[in-house]
């Protein structure tokens, strides 16, 4: 414990280890919008290196990206 008052860090701070794209693609849409709404995002000739799974040998796929990318909550 710090003798200023300081908390120290505990686990809760770090940040999780995603290992799938449906958790990436969540955590993102969560963290860039709140949770709530929709999200545009637009790209102009956005080259992106898509591994196919985690590690350092995993193979890459190139995707290039121009346009306009949205992100929204479930309609019901």
């Amino acid at each position: 414990m710090s003798t200023d008052g300081a908390e120290d860090a505990d686990e809760s701070d770090d940040v999780a280890e995603t290992r799938n794209w449906p958790e990436l693609v969540t955590s993102v849409y969560s963290a860039a919008s709140g949770g709530a709404g929709s999200l545009s995002i637009r790209v102009q000739d956005m080259d992106i290196q898509v591994p196919s799974r985690t590690g350092p040998d995993a193979e890459q796929a190139h995707w290039n990206i121009d346009g306009t990318i949205e992100l929204g909550g479930r309609e019901e």
